[in-house]
């Protein structure tokens, strides 16, 4: 990794770290905690997705999956929030493992069609199985987190702690992803097979990345459980989550280590203040999603670093000139 990566990781945690000191106001707290949740979810999406080239629609289910296995350890075995956490996070990689252990060995609309049904049966058993999961009402009043003595009650003590867990993603991914696996995962996204011939198993590769997809999926269910207090169904919903999560990751610029955590914010924040304009919300929202595709289709902060880069040309020139 180089002096650039680290100076730019330093400026992105600084910022995460002075932004709630900025935004007091209760409403704007929750918002940034759930873009913080949404954001480590998203890396594990880029994962799969922007470094091995694999278009997974399942990561909604595993989130649930998070969710619900914290949950049911946290509140029904009386599990502590920490070893609740790690306990999720080993359950959803391994049901990740499966998954794509069977839905691998296919690729393109095959492999979307295998995710999109493995999201469609966890649903389902979310939905019926009301012994455990309790339907359609979900499960209420989940503990809040606490360290020692100390409950992490308040939206600032909980902002602080899904930052934590959001900093290590992103410093974990990063190593990954300036390592010889991240350079495997770009060689089988670009061509896989020129990475066969040289030996890289494009099959174990995209596996490893669905896992680590799958991982981060389970800590986002976790941490939104312990957040909300509630969990339901809508969890493992494609519209209210995979939906919003998939455009986070693409248009907030895949195959960048921060680009997802730029979308997540932008993606969390911006369809709530379009709820001032009712009934034109998503017309708007809809329009500045196509415009974003058709003029930046490698994502929102390729596009800004660009844009600096121009900036800091010009005014190169212009101090040379004078």
């Amino acid at each position: 990794m180089n002096k650039q990566y680290a100076i730019r990781f330093l400026a992105w945690t600084a910022v995460l770290l002075i932004l709630p000191f900025v935004i007091k106001n209760p409403y704007l707290m929750h918002l940034a905690i759930m873009s913080i949740i949404f954001a480590i979810m998203a890396q594990g999406l880029n994962l799969i997705l922007g470094y091995a080239g694999n278009l997974s629609l399942g990561q909604a289910a595993l989130y649930a999956i998070g969710g619900y296995a914290f949950t049911l350890l946290v509140k029904n075995l009386s599990f502590n929030f920490w070893i609740s956490v790690l306990l999720a996070i080993m359950i959803t990689a391994f049901i990740g493992y499966l998954v794509g252990l069977i839905s691998l060995r296919v690729r393109g609309a095959a492999f979307i069609i295998m995710t999109i049904s493995f999201s469609s049966i966890v649903h389902l058993v979310l939905l019926n199985w009301v012994g455990l999961t309790n339907g359609q009402m979900g499960i209420a009043n989940i503990p809040s987190p606490a360290i020692g003595g100390f409950v992490i009650d308040s939206k600032m003590s909980f902002y602080f702690l899904v930052l934590v867990f959001l900093i290590f993603v992103q410093f974990i991914s990063g190593r990954l992803i300036h390592s010889k696996v991240g350079r495997a995962f770009i060689a089988v996204k670009d061509d896989e097979l020129l990475a066969s011939s040289v030996g890289i198993s494009s099959y174990r590769y995209s596996l490893f990345a669905f896992v680590l997809g799958a991982s981060c999926a389970g800590l986002s269910g976790s941490l939104y459980a312990s957040y909300a207090q509630f969990i339901s169904p809508e969890m493992s919903s494609f519209t209210l989550i995979m939906l919003p999560l998939l455009m986070m990751t693409v248009l907030g610029g895949r195959q960048t280590l921060w680009g997802p955590v730029l979308g997540a914010f932008i993606f969390t924040i911006l369809p709530e203040y379009l709820r001032l304009a009712e009934d034109l919300r998503l017309p708007i929202f809809g329009f500045l999603l196509i415009l974003m595709v058709l003029f930046i289709p490698d994502g929102l902060l390729p596009a800004f670093n660009r844009a600096f880069l121009k900036f800091s040309k010009n005014e190169t020139v212009k101090e040379v000139a004078k």
